[in-house]
């Protein structure tokens, strides 16, 4: 038996999402006997240092990302509900593999406040392919891109999304199961 280690979690640096405490995770991690824990808190990186820190010095290993708000065009300024679902914000997970992912993570907030902000901070698709290398991407939970073209029975376009993201991630993006 190996044991799990989720990759898609909140603090309570996730507004109205996550009201746990990095403590809290930590003794329950110990207590499960799971060898490391993730923080992808939406639409932010804030805690990220804090958390790389906490959980490092219980002898975990710390899974840094978070969850982008995504958007195929960022000229757009509508409320969600008057865009067309393919223009919507969707959720994606992104994980932080290596030094190259630390410094395309950096440009990808650093971007979503500087470019991409319209009520949130917010990347679109290109601005994620440009700098890809070095993340994990996986395929979300219910509101990412492809889920929410499933939902809305666009099977076509979300396996064609994500064929895309196949060919752009390859071995660095995987299916997320909720």
């Amino acid at each position: 038996f190996k044991p799990m280690l989720n990759t898609h979690m909140h603090s309570g640096f996730s507004q109205l999402d996550g009201a746990g405490k990095f403590e809290d995770y930590i003794k329950l991690a110990k207590d499960y006997n799971i060898p490391g824990l993730s923080l992808t808190d939406h639409g932010t990186a804030v805690g990220i240092y804090q958390f790389y820190r906490q959980v490092k010095d219980a002898g975990l290993k710390p899974v840094l990302g978070e969850e982008f708000y995504l958007t195929t065009d960022l000229t757009i300024r509508l409320p969600n509900r008057e865009r067309p679902i393919i223009s919507r914000d969707k959720h994606q997970t992104i994980l932080i593999k290596d030094q190259q992912g630390y410094k395309n993570f950096c440009k990808l907030n650093y971007l979503s406040y500087t470019e991409g902000y319209y009520y949130k901070p917010r990347i679109d698709y290109e601005m994620l392919f440009a700098h890809g290398k070095g993340l994990i991407i996986t395929s979300g939970c219910a509101a990412s891109m492809f889920n929410q073209l499933l939902i809305n029975d666009q099977e076509s376009l979300a396996e064609e999304w994500f064929n895309r993201f196949v060919k752009t991630f390859g071995e660095d993006f995987y299916g997320e199961i909720q």
